[in-house]
């Protein structure tokens, strides 16, 4: 089958079906050919019986896959790009275009010249296909954005789209393991575009992005540089959120100069949320790395082997094959090997179709790391030729820069392995000295003493270096590293003859190596422990275990909420008992006595309900009903049955005022017996001060639910006194509008009011919240307007005491008010941009943290916002956030202007005059024909605030059953001249703002507005106003 066999028009059709590189309807390619009906259906037939074209749904028609060459070179010459522009001007002009799939439109687009639209369509492919969690056609499309849109950059619209896709496309690069190499080249266009943008937060970020790729690519200095930069930015916006999103990097930049405690620190407060589409995820990894390499092995394998099972269930199977490679490693280290050999396999196998270079590095360095252990150089030197081959294909060196593959090349190398000679060990050696890497450094330095001889002048230079590298092992907190090269030292204070120096230096290794001694101490110093006399413990929880729990117990900080204490106790205990992994389970109500799980580390509720853990349940609720300790094991529980579940398993029961409220649950699935050296004195102790811990924990409690349940009783009072909540209303438009509102209220949407001042946005909220489930719950509000620009956030999210000047207690915000309730934040155009950005995030999220403070709080609200503003202007001219818009933009309800509700007019003022008839004790008033007619031609620019005070003053002013309007009136002069009254400055102040009020309609903000007449913020005339007694 060959082009010749094909006339002119069906090529030409044909040439069609190959432009759309997919399946297209019949209808949309039929208008687009040039042959008859009749002449189509044959040549769809016919192509199908001879395999060029498929039918893969019914009335969809493409091209097969296997298109032979000269068809392939025939349409490369048909679909010009002049060509392919005409089918997209046919297509609008037929109204077919909107027919096409995005993914269509955006490759037609590109072919045929419009590429910065194809660009820009292709990213909202990416961001569509995130939400459907397809990362695979997530990750095309944004490698099309990359490769079109920097052409472009330079427009606002081109650089908020491409910061955002290259920050999708690093998370995507991590989740897939792969690296694009031009990454690093696209992500300083980003950072430029962010700078231009104004955006410091991407710029932060995508600076932190650009650094980890640099480390990945084996250009320390320059990771380093960029990571540094976005920390500086971070620092000086000043802003926790950042600071908390930022801290997996800030992780990375103490790792990666081998500073292991610190490291551990910055990533402990990552959050490992594997839901998200923007979460570190190497989190767990480094975690476990630092935690290893700072001597916490069960740490560091509680933390691999939970998010891996987690990454499994979750169906992310790319990231997960990631976790289990380095799980392998890491029970490698710890002499797991049967178990390490198990899921290094398994990672190898699940990673064949994912391709992940990132798991595959890990996998075959690790399996390397298995057969050393084994002695098998044979295999050792497969899986190294393996590991090396990959690296130099993927041009990823940062699994090359481990302490236990430097160590390993260097034994292979000392037994005949023959690396490439760019990754010898004399150039590993050599590089690592002068990186900044001090963890590295120091195994560097050891090497290189090692490779010197004892003979001559060179023992000073040996014991040089091994002090040196003693002193970078110290600094970079591994107890391992430091023991081996406190063992060389003794090894060469036996070559010295000083061997009471050399037995000391030995026990100080022994004692660092801790449980990995048998594995590392070298056989021929094993009788310098032999001559010690002094006898090692060998005990974790030694004399002092009792005495460090109770004082670290008591430095845990109280939290709000009860559940954060929960976790912040089962991370402590965690850590003090070694533990893999626990729970903790508690007793809500005593007559029920139903144990309910309320915090886990590193396992899950599915955990608990798994079959395999049924004998573990047992051991918990025992535990519970009998009130003292249990310590098993997985022999004794499954009467030695070769099942799954842990190895070891603690249950510590947990009293208030005598009663067992809960349990304490922690286990090790790979080490046996972790906690038979636990003595039951020990546990008891443990038990009364962690019962004395939760008794001031629920006090702590119940003493902030009393504070925010007085501060909503004065927040709703305040609410309350704001204004009336009846909303009347008559006319067509606003029946229609209370129509919507009363269906929406019903909902949990967030709500958008808008509408001029004064035209009763605050009582429609308050309307929606009546109408709501939320009913009986509080209704909050906070008037932006209102509030100083300092003093937003803090009203907002609250603060610390001591958070800043004048902060001398702790202050409730209005969203944690608004807990189970409603929010109505009046006049939203008003926020500051900053304080816009964290409302977005609290939306997306629903958790914040309090000005000063660092522990996310979590707020369950309905949001109504209102503003007076034209909103879609504010984003034009970039003073109100455009994702923020779209986020609120949800339901827009509009409310219309006073002057425009007609009979409405009247009986408001009618509702007015009888309240305030009987307020001011006029009950005999009444509207004549003339006032009705004088109230519905005036033009109320302050709308229904403006004719309450008119009312107001009417009914004041009155004389008998007779009321004075006076709305058309011009105002009186109000300024003072030689002859007129004397009046105090109040009084002159009152009477000019007055007047200039008038002058703008009522309007206080913004352009022409009150405050920028007079020179002040709104802040300051808002409160001037309320001193000196004007409402408008």
């Amino acid at each position: 089958m060959t082009t010749l066999d094909f006339t002119a028009e069906q090529l030409e059709f044909l040439s069609v079906l190959d432009a759309f590189n997919g399946p297209v309807p019949i209808n949309i390619v039929g208008s687009l050919s040039p042959l008859a009906p009749g002449e189509l259906l044959d040549l769809l037939r016919r192509g199908k019986e001879i395999n060029l074209i498929s039918e893969p749904d019914q009335d969809m028609f493409a091209l097969t896959e296997e298109l032979p060459q000269n068809f392939i070179n025939v349409f490369g010459e048909i679909n010009d790009k002049e060509k392919i522009d005409s089918i997209v001007r046919q297509l609008s002009q037929l109204n077919l275009w909107e027919e096409i799939p995005f993914s269509q439109k955006a490759n037609l687009l590109a072919q045929s010249g419009n590429e910065k639209e194809a660009g820009l369509l292709f990213a909202e492919i990416a961001q569509t296909s995130l939400e459907n969690k397809n990362e695979c056609a997530a990750y095309d499309n944004l490698i099309n954005v990359i490769n079109i849109l920097p052409a472009y950059l330079g427009e606002n619209v081109v650089d908020t789209v491409f910061v955002k896709a290259c920050q999708q496309l690093c998370y995507l690069c991590n989740y897939f393991g792969r690296y694009v190499s031009i990454l690093p080249r696209v992500l300083k266009f980003a950072i430029e575009a962010a700078d231009r943008l104004g955006d410091k937060r991407s710029k932060a970020i995508l600076n932190f992005h650009l650094g980890f790729y640099h480390f990945t690519f084996g250009r320390s200095s320059d990771a380093l540089q960029n990571i540094e930069t976005g920390r500086l930015i971070v620092e000086d916006l000043g802003d926790d959120d950042m600071l908390m999103q930022s801290s997996g990097f800030m992780g990375l930049y103490y790792f990666f100069q081998g500073l292991n405690k610190e490291a551990l620190d910055m990533f402990e407060k990552v959050d490992l949320n594997l839901g998200t589409r923007t979460g570190f995820l190497y989190g767990p990894n480094f975690l476990a790395y630092s935690a290893a390499y700072s001597g916490h092995f069960d740490r560091a394998i509680g933390c691999l082997d939970y998010y891996y099972h987690l990454a499994q269930r979750m169906g992310r199977e790319p990231i997960a094959s990631i976790y289990r490679a380095s799980l392998g490693k890491l029970l490698i280290a710890t002499h797991k090997l049967e178990d390490a050999k198990h899921h290094l396999l398994g990672a190898l196998e699940a990673n064949c179709p994912l391709e992940n270079e990132f798991a595959g590095l890990c996998a075959e360095s690790g399996l390397a790391f298995y057969y050393y252990r084994h002695n098998n150089l044979i295999k050792v030197s497969e899986y190294m030729d393996r590991f090396y081959a990959r690296m130099m294909k993927s041009r990823i060196t940062i699994l090359s820069l481990t302490p236990w593959w430097v160590q390993m090349v260097y034994n292979a190398e000392k037994q005949g392995y023959q690396p490439p000679p760019a990754f010898s060990c004399q150039n590993l050696i050599e590089n690592l000295a002068k990186e900044k890497n001090i963890h590295l450094k120091g195994i560097s330095l050891r090497l290189k003493a090692k490779s010197l001889s004892f003979a001559g002048n060179q023992k000073e230079a040996i014991k040089k270096l091994l002090y040196k590298s003693e002193a970078c092992a110290d600094a970079a907190s591994d107890p391992i590293q430091l023991g081996i090269s406190r063992l060389e030292v003794a090894k060469l204070k036996v070559n010295e003859g000083d061997i009471k120096e050399a037995c000391r230096l030995a026990m100080q290794a022994r004692l660092r190596l801790s449980g990995q001694w048998e594995f590392i101490f070298p056989d021929d110093l094993r009788f310098l422990l032999d001559k010690y006399n002094d006898r090692v413990n060998e005990n974790h929880f030694g004399d002092g275990f009792i005495e460090d729990f109770i004082n670290k117990l008591s430095e845990l900080p109280y939290h709000y909420s009860i559940d954060h204490g929960y976790s912040n106790v089962l991370a402590f205990t965690n850590r003090a008992f070694r533990a893999e992994r626990g729970a903790i389970l508690w007793m809500d109500s005593i007559p029920k006595k139903v144990l309910q799980p309320k915090a886990f580390k590193n396992m899950s509720a599915s955990d608990l309900h798994a079959e395999s853990f049924r004998p573990y349940m047992a051991a918990i609720i025992r535990c519970q009903k009998e009130n003292r300790p249990i310590l098993t094991s997985h022999h004794s529980l499954n009467n030695g049955s070769n099942t799954d579940g842990p190895l070891s398993a603690l249950c510590l029961p947990v009293c208030m005022n005598g009663i067992c409220r809960g349990v304490l649950y922690h286990d090790n699935t790979y080490v046996c017996n972790c906690f038979e050296q636990l003595s039951k004195k020990d546990l008891e102790q443990v038990s009364v001060h962690l019962e004395r811990y939760f008794i001031r924990c629920f006090e702590f409690n119940k003493a902030i639910q009393d504070t925010k349940k007085n501060a909503v009783r004065e927040a709703a009072a305040l609410t309350e006194n704001s204004g009336g909540n009846e909303l009347i209303a008559s006319c067509q438009p606003m029946v229609e509008l209370l129509d919507q509102a009363d269906k929406v209220a019903r909902t949990d949407s967030t709500v958008l009011i808008m509408g001029e001042t004064g035209v009763g946005k605050e009582v429609l909220a308050k309307r929606i919240h009546m109408m709501s489930p939320r009913a009986s719950t509080p209704f909050i509000t906070v008037d932006a307007t209102t509030i100083p620009d300092n003093l937003v956030e803090s009203e907002l999210f609250g603060h610390e005491k001591g958070s800043f000047t004048g902060a001398d207690r702790q202050k409730i915000g209005r969203l944690e008010l608004a807990d189970k309730g409603t929010l109505f934040i009046d006049e939203v155009g008003e926020l500051p941009l900053p304080t816009q950005a964290k409302l977005l995030r609290v939306l997306q999220e629903k958790t914040f943290i309090r000005v000063g403070g660092t522990l996310p709080l979590e707020s369950n609200f309905r949001l109504v916002v209102a503003t007076n503003r034209k909103l879609e202007e504010e984003v034009k001219n970039k003073r109100f956030r455009e994702d923020l818009y779209f986020r609120l933009n949800t339901v827009p309800l509009i409310l219309p202007p006073l002057r425009e509700r007609g009979k409405d007019i009247i009986e408001l003022a009618k509702y007015f005059l009888k309240q305030f008839s009987t307020k001011y004790k006029h009950d005999d008033l009444r509207l004549s024909t003339e006032d009705e007619k004088k109230l519905r031609l005036y033009h109320w620019p302050g709308n229904i605030r403006e004719l309450e005070h008119v009312i107001e003053r009417a009914v004041i002013l009155s004389k008998g059953d007779k009321i004075e309007l006076n709305i058309m009136d011009t105002p009186k002069p109000i300024f003072v001249n030689e002859s007129s009254e004397l009046v105090t400055l109040d009084e002159l102040q009152r009477r000019y703002i007055l007047h200039v009020l008038v002058k703008t309609g009522g309007k206080i903000y913004g352009s022409g507005g009150a405050a920028e007449i007079l020179g002040i913020n709104r802040g300051t005339l808002y409160s001037r106003m309320k001193k000196l007694g004007i409402k408008i």
